[in-house]
């Protein structure tokens, strides 16, 4: 046991010992994100797509119009997204397909320590009586709503 006599070096040891606590916090936050990132097995990792855009592109490549909507709120659900039925009635956006039966709206958060800290990711799936994609609207928010 190392016994310091005078407050100088007491301060610095205690400087040394709070760095090397904030290096190991850091070390297994770093680690511990790159071992799930790893082994993820999400169908949809919604930190990979920074804007709008980026998501529109995968969704109209993976998920078609015409397709059954249940299916692919399945795949949101899978991913850890947040989805509830809106319902039938009222016109959910001025731009909302005139022909539309159902609405689903699917929310992601990511969180504070992670690849894309804090952004929200919302999807709205409309749906005809047979509950077949009619359109499927994305957007990429920077701050949380």
């Amino acid at each position: 046991m190392l016994i310091l006599k005078n407050g100088k070096n007491m301060k610095l040891c205690m400087q040394i010992n709070k760095k090397r606590i904030f290096a190991l916090l850091m070390l297994t936050l770093i680690t511990g994100k790159l071992l799930y990132e790893k082994f993820d097995n999400r169908p949809i990792k919604f930190e990979d797509f920074k804007t709008s855009e980026e998501l529109n592109k995968f969704i109209i490549a993976n998920y078609h119009i015409g397709s059954y909507g249940a299916d692919f709120v399945n795949h949101l659900k899978n991913s850890k997204a947040k989805c509830r039925e809106i319902g039938p009635n009222g016109l959910y956006f001025s731009q909302s397909p005139k022909n539309y039966k159902f609405i689903k709206e699917c929310k992601y958060l990511t969180g504070l320590v992670s690849i894309a800290p804090l952004k929200s990711y919302q999807l709205i799936i409309y749906e005809d009586q047979e509950h077949k994609i009619i359109e499927i609207w994305s957007a990429v928010h920077n701050t949380p709503n």
